[in-house]
């Protein structure tokens, strides 16, 4: 896929690519109807997911990773017996009921003073966002970095108990 600032633009380049191909003779099949948009509503929450997992900050419980055992041939690895539950924002939830009902308390009194209040807690999306590197008068470049959901107006997220609440079956 191309790298391009959006997931849409990358898969609006592949489809035109895909029609180039079969212009030059090189592919055979033609794009499946509105492939972009069912590529998008496939990929989009899987790439999420994928860049969640791999920031720095991802608030997930890491299960045991699996190890190799040894067979008569030497050491070998299985594939699982059973699926592997990884509990996900088990300390995210927890935080934000509290700073709702601490933010309640706060606008109470701030407008029983007259004062404003600060912002109400909330969860900042998960996005791309571009940094200018180096000196303003010489060599600048821009770096691309992937800022994970970002918790705003909350007390520190680690002193907070786990709240494990199941959803699926």
């Amino acid at each position: 896929m191309p790298l391009v600032e959006t997931l849409d633009q990358a898969l609006a380049q592949v489809e035109a690519d895909w029609r180039s191909g079969i212009e030059r003779g090189n592919v055979a099949t033609p794009p499946p109807p509105k492939f972009a948009e069912r590529a998008r509503r496939v990929y989009g929450p899987i790439l999420s997911l994928l860049l969640y997992l791999c920031a720095d900050d991802a608030d997930y419980v890491r299960p045991e990773p699996p190890r190799a055992k040894r067979t008569k041939t030497g050491w070998r690895m299985f594939p699982a017996d059973k699926w592997t539950v990884w509990d996900v924002g088990v300390r995210l939830g927890a935080a934000l009921r509290r700073a709702y009902q601490e933010r309640e308390i706060e606008d109470r009194a701030a407008a029983a003073h007259g004062e404003r209040s600060r912002p109400r807690p909330h969860i900042r999306r998960a996005h791309w966002h571009g940094y200018w590197t180096g000196p303003r008068d010489g060599d600048r470049r821009l770096i691309v970095r992937w800022l994970p959901p970002i918790p705003v107006a909350m007390r520190d997220l680690d002193d907070l108990p786990a709240t494990i609440r199941r959803v699926a079956p």
